[in-house]
């Protein structure tokens, strides 16, 4: 298969998002973001945020609830709601930087 060069590529990802629960265990939480990936020089020349890049980047989602058990739909207010959650924040970045960008290099 031939590599095709993009200049918007996007890729959905899986993230786990480990929460503490009563009695000192883990929930793991899953919810599959749609990132784009992003030219990694570009956001470290400028000193962006880790929460700015991912604002920048994160551009769906699914799985994502609210208490009801509703899904939450995509949007500017929710995806501030997300990248504010202690838990969320950490994971994503995780995801996205040591395996959507990184792990898709090293998986080649």
């Amino acid at each position: 298969m031939s590599y095709t060069l993009t200049e918007d590529r996007r890729v959905m990802w899986p993230v786990t998002i480990n929460e503490p629960a009563d009695g000192g265990k883990i929930t793991r939480r899953k919810i599959d973001i749609e990132f784009r990936i992003d030219d990694i020089a570009k956001w470290e020349e400028t000193g962006e945020s880790v929460k700015d890049v991912l604002t920048r980047n994160i551009v769906g989602w699914s799985g994502l609830q609210n208490s009801k058990k509703e899904p939450v739909p995509f949007n500017d207010e929710t995806l501030e709601q997300l990248l504010t959650d202690p838990y969320a924040l950490p994971a994503i970045w995780n995801a996205y930087l040591n395996e959507v960008l990184a792990g898709a290099e090293a998986k080649n």
